[in-house]
């Protein structure tokens, strides 16, 4: 049998091919339209998504620019977020929705997958504000400006000291420049009524926005000193007859004398007894203050001191002059202030370092026992 060729199936093939054509028109223009119109909103979408993940997320977020795009609150209360190493996105997502940070979770996820930001997340600790638009919270994830830095400052640092810290730990400004502030800080703010901040940064872990101003930073340490020390401490510094610019100054040189905490207020006892009877507080420390850089040692503390060292005349020098230095030579904290707003009381007069490598001292009533409390 001989078939007859079916002479309108190419109509028709022609016929589906330009349905399919205008179809795909129909799909692709759109498409095209709603991928720029969210470039320019939102962003490109990230290199790494397929195709269909383009079309799925261009469509999601393109009805839902007004959600992306507003604050959750207007109050702009900050609080302390914390990303870490390895931490899922979705677990970040969750944590941001728990801190009201976001409203949809589910809408933030897109965002972030769409963006790329969910492979780019940066651990650390975030300064967030609840007025924040979904956007603004994806790009604080990945923009390393926007973390918090990390400063730990030990007990026992001079100001010097705490500026190699500044230097290094990515502030905005400079060590130079810290110095001079730090001090030349107005009286009217000071806790003391002094100006220079020796003594006054107390030790601790402390986190900063990046962008943080010289003034706020230092602001923020004096203020965080006067909500330490309150109305009741220093009240007991005038008990035991000081004020609180030599509290301040007493607990500096226990900073850079005692190696354990739990010696703090037994130092203090020390340092109280001396003044008491009119004796000069004869502390190493503050000769070390007075001496300043050594260059052979490369530190601040230059150890041993020489005998010539002890004559040198400073008004920190507490070998040359009677009663307190001229004002604190390190930082100290609060544990220290209060063993000297609580000192133990004692008999002591003297104390020196043991010999069997303990951070502990040998403490004695006159100075014969104290000279053989000597390691030699």
């Amino acid at each position: 049998m001989i078939r007859r060729p079916l002479r309108g199936k190419p109509l028709i093939l022609l016929i589906l091919a330009a349905v399919i054509v205008l179809l795909m028109i129909a799909v692709i223009l759109p498409f095209q339209k709603n991928e720029s119109r969210l470039a320019v909103l939102i962003g490109s979408a990230s290199e790494d998504l397929s195709w269909l993940q383009r079309i799925r997320l261009i469509f999601i977020l393109s009805r839902q620019l007004d959600e992306l795009s507003q604050p959750v609150g207007s109050a702009g209360n900050t609080s302390i977020i914390t990303v870490d190493e390895g931490e899922s996105v979705i677990s970040v997502a969750q944590e941001m929705l728990d801190g009201g940070f976001i409203r949809d979770k589910e809408l933030f996820l897109n965002y972030l997958v769409y963006r790329g930001i969910d492979k780019k997340i940066l651990p650390g600790k975030y300064a967030m504000q609840d007025n924040l638009s979904i956007l603004e919270v994806g790009d604080h994830l990945m923009d390393p400006a926007y973390r918090l830095i990390s400063l730990t400052l030990l007990p026992g640092l001079r100001l010097e000291e705490i500026a190699d810290l500044i230097e290094q730990s990515g502030l905005r400004f400079s060590s130079e420049a810290f110095l001079i502030a730090a001090k030349d800080y107005p009286a009217e703010l000071h806790p003391a009524g002094g100006t220079s901040l020796e003594g006054y940064l107390l030790a601790g872990v402390y986190e900063f926005k990046r962008s943080i101003s010289l003034e706020s930073f230092l602001n923020g340490f004096v203020n965080h000193f006067q909500r330490i020390v309150d109305e009741d401490m220093v009240e007991a510094f005038r008990r035991n007859g000081i004020t609180l610019k030599q509290a301040v100054t007493m607990a500096s040189m226990i900073g850079r004398e005692a190696m354990s905490p739990e010696e703090y207020p037994m130092i203090a006892s020390v340092f109280y007894n001396r003044l008491r009877a009119g004796m000069r507080f004869e502390s190493d420390p503050t000769v070390q203050y007075a001496v300043g850089w050594d260059e052979n040692q490369k530190t601040w503390w230059k150890n041993p001191l020489e005998l010539s060292d002890l004559s040198v005349y400073s008004e920190y020098n507490t070998y040359m002059i009677a009663g307190f230095p001229k004002g604190p030579i390190s930082n100290s904290s609060i544990e220290i202030l209060r063993g000297v707003a609580n000192p133990d009381q004692t008999p002591f007069f003297y104390f020196r370092a043991k010999c069997d490598g303990s951070p502990y001292h040998n403490f004695a009533v006159t100075y014969e026992e104290h000279l053989q409390n000597d390691c030699n």
